[in-house]
């Protein structure tokens, strides 16, 4: 029986981890406007938050992720993100044998940033965290999936009936390529590049939102929530703006 067709836009961490959980199962295609290696992932020094220890729970960090949006956020995704998405999927590395950051008794280092009220954010080669987990699956991925390179998708193939069968893309030549499949997953980002100082990658210009909503069947609500980075060193000789860590705020267990 032929697998279904699962083309991902995008080339960072939700990427990937979307790629590992389907790709036994599925034909999985990414492809990214430059390189895998372009992306925000790669650039996070912070780790990731996940109630693993004994004292927390995934009900206490939805409670503060709920308390840190004020209200506004969409319960059944900060429900999504701290269950699933934090202490389920990390306790699957912890367990596969992803190497976090530990202490000399062996035990997982849980550091605490704004925001939480519990020690919960593991790192990975001290503030390389992004670098380490999108290196990790990328290449545990490489002679599994597609990866199409240098492509810039621009629009989405709509059939009848308003249904989304594929995405076209432009190379770095000016070429114009169609790739169809079953499912299609934009996972491209923000959109902080448009801006003039920033710490996103190059590459993060808001292409999937623009894509999904010129397809007619996407809602874009509260862009404004997009995520930036508010700590930043100015830009050194060679134009190069650098982050200033979450955890210099964090560190002190401070909210």
């Amino acid at each position: 029986m032929t697998k279904q067709r699962v083309i991902i836009v995008g080339a960072g961490l939700a990427a990937f981890v979307l790629a590992d959980r389907l790709y036994k199962e599925k034909e999985v295609v990414i492809i990214t406007k430059e390189s895998i290696q372009q992306n925000n992932s790669l650039k996070a020094q912070g780790g990731v938050a996940a109630a693993i220890d004994t004292n927390d729970s995934a009900e206490i960090h939805r409670q503060d992720t709920m308390k840190a949006g004020v209200q506004y956020n969409d319960p059944s995704a900060v429900e999504v993100l701290t269950k699933e998405g934090g202490t389920e999927r990390i306790k699957e590395w912890i367990h596969a044998g992803f190497p976090f950051d530990k202490d000399q008794y062996g035990k997982i280092l849980l550091g605490r940033e704004g925001a939480h009220q519990k020690r919960r954010i593991l790192h990975v080669g001290g503030d390389q965290s992004g670098k380490y987990l999108v290196s990790y699956l990328q290449e545990k991925l490489r002679k599994n999936i597609m990866i199409i390179e240098n492509e810039m998708a621009v629009e989405c193939i709509m059939w009848e009936g308003g249904r989304c069968k594929g995405i076209n893309t432009i190379d770095n030549r000016d070429h114009y390529h169609s790739y169809y499949c079953d499912h299609l997953i934009l996972a491209t980002g923000g959109c902080g590049a448009l801006f003039e100082t920033t710490s996103n990658d190059r590459t993060v210009t808001g292409d999937g939102i623009a894509i999904a909503y010129k397809a007619g069947g996407a809602r874009i609500e509260d862009i404004e929530f997009i995520q930036f980075h508010p700590t930043m060193l100015k830009q050194n000789s060679k134009g190069h703006h650098f982050l200033i860590s979450e955890a210099v705020r964090g560190g002190r267990g401070r909210f």
